[in-house]
């Protein structure tokens, strides 16, 4: 998508309600400033000027939200299409639905932000970006917008991934952990003990029930770190000091013990394959009811269930397992936060 200002959608409107343009050229030209159909269409409803997006005596606060593609169910375009018609606020939303891979969509942010660009308002944020973003001062802290009482309904886990410097710099829309995946209608019980996993996978694919026992994300990028601090922390070790986080412990014996784990696994239950492993394939391979064990997110759960998944009504899900003498398992967390475009309109920053 090409990065624009948040003025283009702003001029474009300007240009409908003066009649200066029609309304397919105002289609066609939402479109190339990277709106969808859908986005174009609801920005159309609102070039009449309201004081509530659709109807009344001004015109409407243009915000622009750019979001991950991964909405399979048009959640959130469906939030986005009912504020629109019920808010009093005089403010619109303008929703961009961009790749669906977090890689991607941190590129599309960087450049827009780098440039000090205005094109994107509200920014959908991977758990991971907060930091990065509020220490090169590219979104603004959300504390004094937010107010505690609200905060206090969040888990905690997600707001601390949100804060830095002691301030919070996004708000969590959509927190994820991740999950093991079983075959139901091959075991009756999940295993709790990432020893117990390996010797259920083990006698799956000896018995000749699956081709393999268990799929995960080993490729060379950031699903490949979830997966080994669910097993690390999981045998008990840690990155980081927690209580001095600038002390590193990640090498430690349990980190060996995870690692001499997760390494045995491939090319034993694990195919090699999930050395090229991220979430999608191996959720593709896991959905053909080639193996019994998946690690993967939340996300997987309704996709696999579709009538065109083999193993549809065959799984369920549970925690992730422990290792050696710990018994607690660990998941990491993931999900999805909005920060606030720090280049934006202060209008719409105070808007959003």
């Amino acid at each position: 998508m090409e990065i624009v200002g948040s003025q283009a959608f702003d001029d474009l409107l300007c240009k409908m309600r003066s009649g200066r343009i029609t309304r397919r050229t105002f289609l066609e030209q939402a479109l190339v400033l990277g709106l969808t159909s859908s986005a174009a269409s609801s920005l159309l409803a609102a070039c009449g000027g309201s004081s509530n997006s659709s109807g009344g005596n001004g015109p409407a606060l243009n915000i622009v939200w750019e979001n991950h593609s991964s909405d399979t169910y048009k959640v959130y375009q469906s939030l986005v299409d009912d504020f629109n018609r019920t808010n009093g606020h005089g403010i619109h939303v303008a929703y961009i639905s961009g790749p669906n891979g977090s890689t991607q969509l941190h590129s599309i942010f960087l450049n827009m932000l780098t440039a000090r660009s205005s094109a994107i308002d509200v920014m959908s944020m991977d758990i991971i970006w907060p930091a990065q973003f509020a220490l090169n001062q590219w979104v603004v802290p959300i504390d004094n917008r937010w107010p505690a009482s609200e905060r206090a309904k969040y888990l905690a886990g997600p707001i601390q991934g949100c804060s830095f410097n002691d301030q919070i710099w996004a708000a969590p829309y959509a927190t994820d952990a991740g999950l093991l995946y079983y075959r139901q209608d091959l075991l009756s019980t999940p295993p709790n003990s990432w020893e117990d996993l390996t010797e259920t996978a083990t006698r799956l694919q000896a018995n000749g029930s699956v081709k393999s026992g268990y799929v995960w994300q080993g490729a060379s990028y950031e699903g490949l770190v979830c997966d080994f601090v669910e097993v690390l922390y999981g045998y008990g070790g840690t990155v980081l000091d927690p209580h001095n986080p600038k002390s590193v412990t990640v090498n430690s014996p349990q980190a060996v013990n995870a690692l001499t784990t997760m390494a045995n696994w491939v090319g034993t239950i694990s195919p090699d394959i999930v050395l090229q492993g991220k979430e999608e394939n191996m959720r593709a391979y896991w959905e053909q009811g080639q193996t019994a064990f998946m690690r993967n997110w939340t996300y997987a759960y309704a996709l696999d269930n579709a009538p065109t998944s083999k193993i549809a009504g065959k799984f369920n899900v549970s925690s992730i397992p422990y290792g050696g003498t710990n018994r607690v398992g660990h998941s990491a967390i993931g999900g999805w936060n909005f920060g606030i475009n720090a280049f934006s309109n202060p209008d719409k920053i105070d808007a959003s």
